[in-house]
């Protein structure tokens, strides 16, 4: 499993299996702004998260081993800039 969060967008993308293969559904999630990721067989394969820093524990997911800052400021970071990443 991967998280990966897109601070620039504040959008939480959550990778189940990978090796699931293909996305070849997303449908609406139960709530605004979830969307949900099933394979060719109907398994849920990921979701998406908008507004993820309001709609979810954001402080916990952050500090898993499994999440990743994919933002504009992350990018900043690896390139060298000061300016603090999630």
């Amino acid at each position: 499993m991967r998280m990966i969060y897109f601070q620039d967008v504040d959008t939480l993308e959550v990778v189940l299996r990978e090796e699931l293969g293909p996305v070849a559904e997303t449908v609406d999630g139960p709530k605004e702004n979830i969307m949900m990721d099933f394979d060719e067989e109907g398994r849920l394969v990921g979701m998406t998260i908008e507004e993820a820093s309001r709609k979810t524990p954001f402080e916990a997911l952050r500090n898993t081993p499994c999440f990743e800052n994919a933002g504009a400021q992350a990018q900043q970071s690896a390139a060298g800039s000061t300016q603090p990443s999630l």
